[in-house]
């Protein structure tokens, strides 16, 4: 029977002494291996520390439907497949891991698939790359560098986010001064459309920034628009092909129109 259920620990920076002995007893000098050890509920997998969790749940039986062509995610087949966690909990554990929750918008537990059809919102990727992991491109090294996004903050998604693979060939992504116009409302009839991207943070208490390791539930983004970081451009050519070209260092004002470094990205 073939399994369609899955869950994914990455970045755990110690195991627990239990799979911490069999992980020993059973390495390879050859590098890493496969181990297929039973895990009982409430069991306690390993730690981690200094850094973020990278968790997910991929169920076979149930596909996203808001990524218009998802044969561009064949490169990683499974995201397609990527699950609310919290559909999967006893309601005991449900409620001890909301109480841990940041986000406090349904979805709680977030969104990755964004597009709509004949909209500027969502996932694009750069045209001929072949979708998320570009084609040619040995190993999917620097696979990212073809992606677009224009979507919305992870804690607060009323705040717009564009996030690049290459913008002055590293992988950023910014808010957006006076956070409009909306994505979502952007098609081949708006025209050019002049984004002024600003780094972005998030309130906490007393009006200071975030520490990003306190627990407060329901965070605003914080778009600081004293400081333009640069300028993008983007039209709408037809309903799954946009014309893109970001302008670091640079304010809207300046920026009269494309140029020949403009780029195409399609979905």
């Amino acid at each position: 029977m073939s399994c369609k259920l899955f869950y994914y620990y990455d970045l755990v920076t110690s195991l627990s002494p239990e799979l911490k002995n069999i992980y020993d007893q059973n390495k390879s000098g050859q590098g890493a291996r496969g181990l297929n050890v039973s895990i009982k509920e409430g069991q306690q997998i390993g730690r981690i520390g200094g850094q973020t969790l990278d968790f997910a749940v991929w169920d076979m039986d149930v596909k996203l439907t808001g990524f218009i062509i998802p044969e561009h995610y064949e490169g990683e087949a499974w995201k397609i497949h990527t699950a609310d966690p919290l559909n999967y909990y006893a309601d005991e554990l449900k409620t001890k891991v909301l109480s841990k929750y940041v986000r406090t918008t349904e979805p709680v537990s977030g969104k990755i698939d964004y597009d709509i059809d004949g909209k500027l919102v969502g996932n694009w990727f750069l045209e001929g790359t072949g979708g998320y992991i570009s084609k040619g491109n040995e190993g999917g090294k620097e696979y990212w560098k073809g992606h677009l996004s224009l979507v919305y903050d992870h804690f607060d998604p009323t705040s717009i986010v564009i996030s690049m693979g290459d913008y002055g060939g590293k992988e950023m992504q910014f808010g957006v001064k006076g956070n409009k116009p909306d994505p979502a409302t952007v098609d081949t009839a708006t025209g050019l459309v002049k984004y002024e991207i600003v780094g972005q943070d998030w309130d906490g208490l007393n009006g200071y920034s975030w520490d990003r390791s306190t627990l407060i539930k329901g965070l605003k983004a914080k778009n600081h628009e004293e400081y333009v970081a640069g300028t993008v451009l983007v039209q709408m050519l037809e309903g799954r092909k946009i014309k893109f070209e970001a302008f670091p260092g640079k304010n809207a004002g300046q920026i009269p129109a494309f140029t020949a470094n403009a780029k195409i990205y399609e979905r």
